[in-house]
């Protein structure tokens, strides 16, 4: 029970909260105006933006075979995004 106090008492814990319910309003925002076909590929972004935040922010290593992957997340993204 204390431990489910201090859980909900941390202002991260209601920021992640708050930060996840605004990312499910977007995602209803994005879905009312776009192809699910289109627009669901596009979730492919996080892939890249994970990994960048993860390491600029955090310091976290991120090897070479990963940034390549995320190369080839980014130019799948890119040709979704042209198909339109």
């Amino acid at each position: 029970m204390q431990t489910l106090l201090a859980v909900a008492t941390t202002p991260a814990v209601w920021l992640g909260l708050a930060c996840y319910g605004l990312g499910a309003v977007l995602w209803l925002v994005v879905l009312s105006r776009l192809d699910l076909s289109y627009a669901y590929p596009l979730l492919a972004v996080s892939y890249i933006l994970i990994p960048l935040l993860s390491h600029f922010l955090l310091g976290e290593n991120v090897t070479s075979l990963r940034w390549l992957g995320i190369a080839v997340i980014f130019i799948g993204v890119l040709i979704v995004a042209r198909t339109s």
